[in-house]
């Protein structure tokens, strides 16, 4: 229940744009992180291009390439989701695992039929 009470108190009231004005209205603040995060991610004439670097990683070999590639069975999601936090803070959708793990089996039927 930790993070239930700790996401009541993570919010942001007010922030400060480029000009040092601050913004009050969700709507604008909402805009503001939106707009950071695009000019962020948006490439542009200064971006210089990916470079190789001297990482390398290992290579995947036939058993294992095997596996990733099977089905994921209903046994694997029912091991995964019941191995987590049922309270940890929400994913996108924004249900907590606690409602997938009560609801899991109906999802997963709805999740078929989709």
């Amino acid at each position: 229940m930790k993070s239930v009470a700790q996401r009541r108190k993570n919010k942001i009231l007010t922030l400060r744009d480029e000009n040092g004005q601050w913004l009050e209205e969700e709507d604008q603040i909402k805009r503001m992180v939106n707009m950071f995060y695009v000019k962020l991610f948006t490439l542009n004439d200064n971006d210089s291009e990916w470079q190789k670097i001297k990482i390398s990683f290992p290579r995947i070999n036939n058993d294992i390439m095997t596996q990733l590639q099977t089905a994921i069975s209903d046994q694997d999601v029912k091991h995964a989701v019941f191995s987590m936090n049922p309270w940890k803070a929400p994913g996108p959708d924004g249900f907590r695992l606690v409602f997938i793990s009560i609801r899991g089996k109906q999802l997963m039927q709805a999740h078929a039929v989709l």
